[in-house]
Order: C-alpha cells, then sequence, then structure tokens
C-alpha cells in the first residue's frame, strides 16, 4: 500500500524524481510510487512509470 509522506520527511532527490517524472506525463500516484522506492536508478529503469516517460513523443 503506498503511504504518503509530508514533503518535509522526502529528501531533494526524492522531490525532483516526482516532479520530473509528473513533467513528462506519469500519473501523480505512479510518479509517487516510484519517487519513494528505496530501488536504484538502474532497476527502476524498467518500472512502467520510467517505460511511459521515455516513450513520450
Amino acid at each position: 500500500m503506498l503511504t504518503y509522506k509530508q514533503p518535509t520527511e522526502m529528501g531533494p532527490n526524492v522531490r525532483s524524481w516526482i516532479r520530473h517524472l509528473i513533467r513528462l506525463g506519469v500519473s501523480t500516484q505512479l510518479a509517487i510510487h516510484i519517487g519513494l522506492s528505496s530501488k536504484g536508478y538502474y532497476r527502476l529503469a524498467k518500472t512502467k512509470a520510467v517505460q511511459i516517460s521515455l516513450n513520450k513523443d
């Protein structure tokens, strides 16, 4: 289940990661889910949210 964290509890990299995914067309809920993940960039590269954002024309 997705838990919501206050912006003060998130690091600056998490906020920017979420913000960039939303700007690229990923839904807010999916962007937050990916942004709060503890996985690394390499492992997150094959997730649905990143694939959606990379396939935008």
